[in-house]
């Protein structure tokens, strides 16, 4: 027999001796802030205590430790009327009925819970007031809501346990439903290591690059790459990491801090100095040491002489995020380790004005070679070489095979077997744990995992026109002619290269796209010869991206493999 009333709550007793669920302040206070907005939402099963006028809980006890908080804190009296219904059952009855409740109370899923949160905020309600209504901090809504904004596909796969939440999460990195699903299908196909929640982070964001984790920036410091221009943009709801937006500004500014040491130490009398801001660079292990095994050249306390500092360098390492002075190496006969000689301050490329807005020319580079480039030049280009031969090798098991194995038994290789991208180093795994899970890949699984991880090591970057590329070379020339210059347009930004380039190379590569039979719709040579250099190189941009025009630096060796589209109207 039950019935439902009303009692005050004065007349509630809370017994352990029937009661399942153990007391417990879990969550207690958003039961309260629930209770407060809406009220007793389930009547509590209650059964007639021994005592006259009371009633023992035999379901709802965590309701009545809500009720009674906010009688503490005079939110309600004790008279306060409480929903219940009464139950007139023995101990024994009184047990099992409570553990009934509580066993097969069904658990509402987290997907369901997320999507209550956002149907509610397009119902009008703001985060501030969902979060007072279940006394949760507003970060906490507007996580709730994102994962329940979430592509459905996305949803569906964690509620049949495909998924997990740390994967969920990392979804909300991209907020088109679209880009998910893709991304969702791609690495799902992959399996593996693919899905766990830094790939997914990395597949939404392939460029974002962390900002404790980027070099380039905590030498300038975060304020001058601001004031520069720069822009920092906060990561999901879910991850507290700031990312870097413009890295290639971040690593500009590294440079002048970088040239600007170099010009201070060159003022020392020192023969020439390099400076180091890439994994890829060399370090002050390629050199020998002037002292032998007697000194450490990064010791700042060394003393060296005049002659000493006349036959010797120094290496401006930046790449741990602060300035780190190498004294009194002296270069190897390896070309592969060749050090690039920095100007002091009044010379090109260390702070002198340049006329025009042009980089300075490759000294040491023919004066009639048109596209002679300054070092830093040479250095973006083939920073974005570097990019579509990893799109090439990420695609091609065979070609990261045979790449690894000659990486490991050579010396100055294209292929370091090091993270050169800088993307994976905040997320690598403890080896035995990851060990297991890569027994369990299939063998087209390792593979594809494998192909990725050796285009991350892919660097053919030069930092001066004048460095050895036949290891680049050799590269670049076993690639597929047709794909490598298809991702090597992909990657070349002309716009950036005119606007860096001397009017001369402008001109030139001009010359060649005509000549090629394109660019019918560029004004005579005379008129582009007098104009501003900002002009022509705009005109020059265009005419190259319309044409798929590289420069030499970046075509493919194989002869005759550089065609430029040619316009219809030439046909």
């Amino acid at each position: 027999m039950t019935e439902q009333t009303q009692i005050a709550f004065s007349k509630l007793i809370a017994s352990d001796a029937i009661n399942a669920r153990p007391a417990t302040k879990d969550k207690l206070d958003e039961l309260v802030a629930s209770i407060r907005a809406s009220g007793i939402i389930q009547p509590l099963v209650v059964r007639p205590a021994v005592e006259d006028g009371q009633f023992e809980i035999i379901d709802g006890r965590r309701r009545y430790a809500a009720l009674a908080q906010r009688v503490k804190a005079k939110e309600i009296k004790r008279s306060h009327m409480v929903p219940v219904v009464i139950r007139y059952e023995t101990d024994g009855q009184a047990l099992a009925t409570s553990l009934a409740a509580n066993i097969m109370r069904l658990g509402m899923h987290p997907v369901d819970e997320f999507t209550a949160f956002a149907r509610m905020a397009e119902q009008g309600r703001t985060d501030e007031e969902i979060a007072a209504a279940f006394a949760i901090d507003t970060r906490r809504v507007r996580q709730r809501r994102a994962l329940g904004t979430l592509a459905p596909v996305i949803r569906d796969a964690y509620r049949k346990g495909k998924l997990d939440e740390k994967q969920v999460q990392a979804f909300t990195a991209h907020a088109d439903h679209g880009v998910q699903e893709a991304a969702f299908e791609k690495l799902r196909r992959q399996g593996g290591i693919s899905l766990l929640p830094s790939s997914i982070r990395r597949e939404l964001m392939p460029d974002a690059v962390p900002a404790a984790s980027c070099p380039a920036l905590q030498l300038v410091g975060e304020q001058a790459y601001l004031e520069a221009g720069g822009t920092l943009t906060d990561g999901t709801l879910f991850d507290d990491a700031r990312y870097v937006d413009d890295v290639p500004l971040a690593k500009r500014l590294a440079r002048d801090v970088l040239r600007a040491e170099c010009g201070r130490l060159h003022g020392e009398g020192w023969q020439w100095v390099q400076y180091a801001i890439e994994e890829t660079d060399p370090s002050e292990f390629n050199f020998d040491y002037l002292h032998g095994d007697d000194g450490f050249p990064g010791d700042p306390s060394a003393e060296y002489t005049a002659e000493e500092k006349a036959a010797s360098g120094c290496l401006v390492d930046g790449r741990s995020g602060s300035i780190e002075v190498f004294r009194g190496l002296v270069r190897r006969g390896d070309q592969a380790f060749a050090a690039e000689a920095e100007e002091p301050d009044d010379a090109p490329g260390l702070g002198a004005e340049i006329d025009d807005g042009e980089e300075p020319a490759a000294t040491s580079t023919p004066a009639d070679d048109p596209f002679a480039i300054s070092g830093a030049l040479t250095e973006s280009i083939t920073e974005a070489q570097s990019k579509a031969i990893a799109v090439l090798v990420q695609d091609d098991f065979e070609l990261a095979v045979r790449l690894a194995l000659a990486a490991l038994e050579s010396r100055g290789a294209p292929a370091q077997i090091s993270d050169t991208s800088g993307r994976r180093l905040a997320e690598l795994h403890d080896f035995a744990s990851h060990w297991q899970h890569v027994k369990r890949l299939s063998y087209g699984e390792a593979m594809q995992v494998f192909a990725s991880a050796i285009a991350c090591t892919v660097s053919v970057v030069a930092l001066n026109p004048w460095a050895d590329r036949s290891d680049a070379n050799a590269l670049v020339a076993s690639l597929p002619v047709e794909k490598y210059t298809r991702w090597m347009r992909e990657a070349f930004d002309p716009a950036d290269y005119f606007k860096r380039a001397s009017k001369e190379t402008a001109l030139a590569a001009i010359e060649e796209i005509v000549e090629a039979g394109a660019g019918r719709n560029l004004a005579p040579v005379d008129v582009l010869a007098g104009m501003k250099k900002a002009d022509l190189a705009a005109a020059a941009a265009d005419a190259a991206k319309a044409a798929g025009w590289l420069p030499p630096q970046l075509r493919h060796p194989t002869p005759a493999s550089f065609e430029i589209a040619r316009d219809e109207a030439a046909e």
